[in-house]
């Protein structure tokens, strides 16, 4: 866990691109990308995601404070890595 980046940003914007490309369907909502971040700074937040047109949220949190419930849905980064590259191919 780190402090916010605005690069984080970017690097959210292409995972929730590649969930909507690759895993949901017609019924599916849009996706919403959350950040976990240990912390942030709210005005560099605001500046990163000011332009960004989908649903991004910061938080500071740590996967471990996370709900049992939730952490439980989210995959891991191997099974993510494994979507990517079944879809894109390997990364290289």
């Amino acid at each position: 866990m780190t402090e916010f980046e605005p690069e984080f940003i970017g690097k959210l914007n292409f995972y929730t691109t590649a969930i909507n490309e690759t895993i949901k369907d017609e019924y599916d909502k849009p996706t919403i990308g959350i950040l976990l971040c240990k912390t942030k700074d709210d005005l560099v937040v605001d500046f990163s995601i000011k332009d960004i047109n989908k649903p991004i949220g910061v938080s500071e949190f740590t996967y471990t404070e996370l709900p049992t419930k939730i952490r439980e849905q989210l995959p891991s980064k191997k099974q993510f890595k494994q979507i990517i590259e079944q879809n894109y191919g390997p990364e290289k």
